[in-house]
């Protein structure tokens, strides 16, 4: 609401607006952990939220977020692992919820449009984070795909980290651990198709 309230009052676009607050915070940001030596007490909101996530599962999220805010025709490229990703954070839900809403209404929407409907200071960050994230990807579509790619892969590495949990000898869960490995076993992808692997003579099977 400030931004867009701001940007009608200087007849700036929102972009510009957002981009003047977002590099003022991150200088105020600096001065803050200088005078905290680098102690948790420097740490906004947003960093201490993601501080004990996987670099790789932030870096993936924030780079898609990212490509969103910046090139719209992604979307052609979104599916339910990126929904998936975006769950594990409030934050990231609450950016992706707001993404989906302007999608609706306005269809090809600018960052602008975007940063005007951001009502809290973390989704803001996040939005600042992700556009420097994706600063300098020449090819939005491979830099999406490739990013895409890895926010899997690290949804696979926690799916399977919940399995391990699962398969400890104290807990009597074997109804759901197979059925969790059934759903990471047909996410696997592989260079043979499904008839190739099951009637391969390694597997038994007497291609007939």
């Amino acid at each position: 609401m400030l931004i867009g309230r701001l940007s009608d009052l200087l007849g700036v676009p929102a972009e510009a607006v957002f981009d003047l607050l977002a590099s003022q915070k991150r200088q105020l940001r600096r001065g803050v952990r200088g005078d905290a030596e680098g102690s948790a007490e420097g740490q906004s909101e947003y960093e201490a939220s993601v501080a004990g996530m996987p670099a790789g599962l932030v870096a993936a999220m924030e780079t898609l977020f990212g490509l969103l805010l910046q090139h719209s025709e992604c979307w052609r490229w979104v599916d339910d692992v990126v929904a998936r990703g975006a769950g594990h954070l409030q934050t990231w839900k609450e950016l992706y919820r707001v993404l989906l809403d302007v999608r609706e209404e306005v269809g090809e929407y600018s960052l602008g449009e975007v940063v005007a409907r951001c009502e809290s200071a973390t989704v803001c960050e996040l939005v600042d984070r992700a556009g420097r994230r994706a600063t300098g990807i020449s090819s939005a579509s491979a830099g999406f795909q490739s990013a895409r790619d890895r926010l899997a892969s690290e949804l696979g590495v926690l799916r399977m980290a919940q399995v391990r949990e699962h398969l400890a000898p104290e807990v009597d869960s074997g109804e759901q651990v197979f059925a969790d490995l059934v759903r990471m076993a047909r996410g696997q992808r592989s260079v043979l198709p499904p008839e190739a692997r099951w009637n391969s003579p390694a597997c038994g099977g007497g291609g007939g």
